[in-house]
């Protein structure tokens, strides 16, 4: 383990089916001084005995039980604290990446930025699927709070999740992380550090391949102990308002109601009066942007501030944010 100069965190839950191409896809990077943590998230499947065959194989390939379930994030949190490396990154056991994939993020890292990140494509179902449309990533070196925050409220290349990224260990290990839920589990770990960031390298060259599938947490009703993600994330980002421009006020307020899109969108209708208090918070927030110049900066099509609009003035927060997903899925289907 001293030869390791990278720590990779890998959760897994029934990924048997895809944990061979994994293995393939580390045992082939080009970047050898490494180490793999497979936390294996009390799964049912093969995957305890294919990882242990691994481990077998490979001496840099680690095996990490847990007795329970308890959710992506709470696996990676067990994966940190093993790891004794300076940088750290993670990769999620359903997808692949490429044979340059830790060595872009860690020559990049090294330039003495604090996260470097690579570019990413998506595909439905396997590698090889259906290509999903996805950012355009360009060369970019991020200095200074207002630059860094610009980037990562606009979520278009510097985005919240963890797996096309190499952080430096200390931030995930330092900062406080709000891992009571498992929905945008990532943004939430990324905002409670992210004001202590100098420099953030983004590498355009696509070296991670995502596979999106239809039982992934953003296609699914939220479950209750997820309902609280919403307001914790609102509060982050509210507090990250206060250390920026008035721009960055803006735009922490647009990342808020575009989280809040996502989110009502996978509430039922059942369950409407169950968040009462989120569909609070997000009215104020609408509000406050629709009034403090957020119309300005055309950050919203014009479909989407139409619903804003709406969901102020009826309320229907939950019956308007799932019939935009409607028509934006048709949208896509008549594009496509």
């Amino acid at each position: 383990m001293s030869a390791c100069e990278v720590s990779v965190i890998v959760p897994v839950h029934n990924n048997g089916n895809n944990l061979p191409n994994i293995f393939h896809d580390l045992e082939n990077q080009t970047l050898t001084k490494f180490c793999v943590y497979f936390v294996d998230d009390a799964s049912t499947d093969l995957s305890e005995l294919l990882i242990n065959q691994a481990v077998q194989d490979d001496n840099r390939f680690f095996y990490i039980h847990l007795a329970e379930n308890m959710g992506q994030s709470h696996a990676r949190e067990v994966g940190l604290r093993h790891v004794t490396t300076k940088f750290v990154t993670f990769l999620d056991a359903d997808d692949r990446v490429n044979s340059k994939w830790l060595e872009k993020m860690y020559n990049s890292i090294l330039s003495g930025a604090d996260i470097s990140i690579v570019g990413y494509d998506m595909f439905e179902n396997h590698l090889g699927g259906k290509k999903i449309q996805g950012p355009t990533f360009s060369n970019r070196i991020l200095r200074g709070q207002d630059e860094i925050l610009d980037e990562w409220l606009h979520d278009t290349q510097f985005q919240g999740f963890l797996w096309n990224k190499m952080f430096r260990t200390r931030l995930l290990i330092e900062s406080k992380n709000e891992r009571t839920f498992n929905w945008l589990e990532d943004v939430a770990w990324i905002n409670s550090f992210i004001l202590q960031l100098k420099q953030v390298n983004i590498d355009s060259s696509i070296q991670y391949h995502y596979i999106q599938s239809r039982n992934s947490s953003m296609h699914r009703f939220l479950d209750p102990r997820d309902w609280i993600a919403f307001a914790i994330l609102a509060d982050q980002l509210q507090k990250i308002s206060h250390n920026g421009s008035e721009r960055i006020e803006i735009l922490s307020l647009y990342r808020t109601i575009q989280i809040g899109l996502m989110y009502f969108s996978q509430i039922r209708l059942t369950d409407s009066s169950k968040v009462k208090m989120n569909k609070k918070i997000f009215i104020q927030t609408t509000r406050i942007f629709l009034k403090n110049g957020g119309r300005q900066l055309n950050l919203f099509s014009s479909s989407t501030k139409i619903f804003l609009w709406l969901m102020v003035k009826t309320r229907f927060v939950v019956i308007f944010s799932r019939i935009r997903v409607r028509l934006i899925k048709i949208r896509d289907f008549l594009e496509s």
